[in-house]
């Protein structure tokens, strides 16, 4: 099973089984401060600094900052790092979801 990497205000304690099942440890990471008056530059240094603390083995699931999450996605394709984000239906999760890239 692989470790999964939680980007998201949504920590890992207050899932339901299902939505834990089939993962490794999970490991909740605390989301960046992303201000409006931030700049892309800004926000792209911060995706960096996060995409280099994981390893080839993780999975990403990210629900956070729009323009962090375009950087994270973007960055972990190019080392092939899985990103991912829960489907629910009426707040009952329902599956997992793959970023896509085209």
């Amino acid at each position: 099973m692989k470790p999964l990497v939680n980007v998201s205000t949504f920590p890992s304690a207050k899932w339901s089984a299902e939505q834990k099942f089939g993962w490794g440890p999970i490991r909740d990471v605390t989301v960046p401060n992303i201000e409006p008056r931030h700049t892309s530059e800004y926000i792209v240094k911060k995706a960096k600094e996060f995409v280099d603390t994981l390893t080839d083995n993780d999975v990403v699931c990210i629900l956070w900052e729009h323009g962090y999450t375009v950087a994270v996605v973007n960055l972990c394709t190019i080392r092939s790092i899985p990103c991912i984000y829960p489907v629910s239906d009426l707040g009952v999760f329902v599956q997992w979801r793959d970023y896509l890239t085209l």
